[in-house]
């Protein structure tokens, strides 16, 4: 069941209601995309493989407990004379939903089918629940635990820790032990400390530097030639390792002192500078242009460091 929420989400010009506040400057891009890509969702879409018991009620109080914590389990959109605003409204509904596809023929598939079909379906920012939960049921034991999520009240790395959350709470909640602290801020704090930098001096002066710093970037490079419409269904296709370039990758982490996605993004900027003959390459993820100036001689022995001891 999905609460209405339609009732006074456009709210009246003469001020912002109570509890509200603001979005962020990130939060606003995702706002502003989202209009102009109309009915294709930008959200976050993801599920977990449980393969034995699952406490429902177990695990609905512990995303009850996650989604306070963080706030965002609770966001609601409100329009105020076409600015977007936020507020954390506890009367969201937060049931966890339950859907049963032991009655098919081949349930993981139609449960994929499902999920891909939920992901890709339009959302309205004003009436929709933002974070959304299922547990989908394939046999007496074995569970995909699916999240829907919508970029503008959660990003990757804020969808990965409220899931991981909900599962040390349920966690602990099954074993009988004491919850461990939540280590996240809340919405409202992190908008709090967003203000409290954008007032700052040093916000002037990071301002003042990456104005600077990419004033002149050269068009982004493309192994496609060619542009299309955004689509609502990803294409996906992945493979595993091997085993030695696998193992290249990890020593490669440790001996630069990094983690795995600084170093898959540069060493894929290394690779499109090969195929492209190009010494400054400009990417775009989610909104955000990323540039990665290799004519510089030491941006070029770094890149040139990573591409030789990933792919040799």
């Amino acid at each position: 069941m999905v609460q209405d929420l339609s009732a006074g989400n456009a709210a009246g010009s003469d001020r912002v209601p109570d509890g509200a506040f603001p979005l962020s400057a990130a939060q606003r891009g995702m706002w502003f995309a989202q209009q102009a890509l109309g009915d294709v969702p930008v959200t976050i879409a993801q599920y977990i493989e449980v393969d034995g018991d699952l406490d429902l009620d177990m695990l609905t109080a512990a995303s009850v407990m996650a989604g306070k914590e963080f706030g965002s389990g609770y966001l609601r959109i409100l329009d105020v004379d076409g600015m977007p605003y936020q507020m954390v409204d506890r009367s969201i509904d937060d049931t966890i939903r339950l859907r049963d596809f032991r009655g098919e023929t081949d349930p993981a598939a139609a449960a994929m089918d499902w999920m891909r079909r939920e992901y890709s379906a339009p959302v309205d920012l004003l009436n929709s629940r933002l974070v959304a939960l299922w547990l989908l049921r394939l046999d007496e034991h074995r569970w995909f635990w699916f999240s829907r999520i919508h970029h503008v009240a959660l990003d990757g790395y804020g969808a990965m820790a409220m899931i991981t959350r909900i599962a040390e709470i349920y966690t602990a909640m099954a074993a009988g032990e004491e919850i461990p602290p939540a280590k996240a801020l809340d919405v409202e704090t992190v908008f709090e400390d967003e203000a409290k930098y954008r007032d700052s001096t040093r916000f002037e002066k990071d301002r003042e530097y990456w104005l600077t710093r990419t004033a002149d970037l050269p068009a982004p490079v493309s192994l496609a030639g060619r542009t299309a419409p955004v689509g609502s269904h990803a294409r996906i296709v992945s493979a595993a390792l091997p085993p030695a370039l696998s193992e290249a990758a990890d020593a490669a982490v440790d001996a630069l002192q990094t983690a795995q996605a600084p170093l898959v993004v540069a060493a894929f900027a290394a690779y499109l500078a090969r195929m492209t003959d190009t010494e400054d390459v400009v990417v775009a993820r989610d909104g955000t242009w990323i540039y990665l100036e290799t004519v510089n001689v030491n941006a070029r022995a770094w890149l040139s460091e990573i591409s030789s001891q990933v792919f040799g």
